[in-house]
């Protein structure tokens, strides 16, 4: 059998435009009822059990540092001039991860943090960044502090 021989009687034929896009939305009704197309069902996702706890900042000049405690073995940790966004129920500053990334350091107690390229009389924004298993929400925690301005004696 070629293709001239194939009986076009049993091809469907669109004849307008309407008829078209009514069959479109109908076949995505009738896929999206069933679940199997469409818009997936939400997944509720569990936070971390990880924790991060008694952070505390102190600011010296340029360099801030970041003290906390926690029990996860690796803590990202981002500290921006941006202000911070939640999406999908995580945090994130995304014009600086996207420059410059995260940094990390190692968990499992208290931990301090040095930042030491802040610039004066500026407000910063943290993020400290608790990863869990795979299908968690990271344990974050979210802060800001401002640098001092700086005077010059004459």
């Amino acid at each position: 059998m070629t293709l001239l021989d194939f009986p076009t009687n049993a091809l469907q034929t669109i004849h307008s435009e309407t008829h078209a896009t009514t069959d479109a939305a109908s076949f995505e009704q009738a896929f999206a009822e069933t679940g199997l197309w469409g818009t997936p069902a939400p997944v509720e996702l569990r936070r971390s059990r990880r924790s991060i706890e008694d952070v505390s900042v102190i600011v010296d000049g340029t360099t801030a540092r970041l003290r906390y405690t926690t029990d996860a073995p690796l803590v990202e940790i981002l500290v921006s001039p941006y202000r911070p966004v939640l999406i999908d129920g995580v945090w994130t500053e995304w014009v600086l991860e996207a420059v410059d990334g995260a940094d990390f350091a190692a968990g499992g107690g208290t931990v301090d943090y040095f930042h030491r390229t802040l610039r004066p009389g500026i407000d910063y924004h943290f993020i400290i960044t608790a990863q869990g298993e795979a299908g968690e929400l990271p344990t974050q925690i979210v802060g800001s502090f401002s640098t001092p301005l700086v005077s010059l004696a004459a």
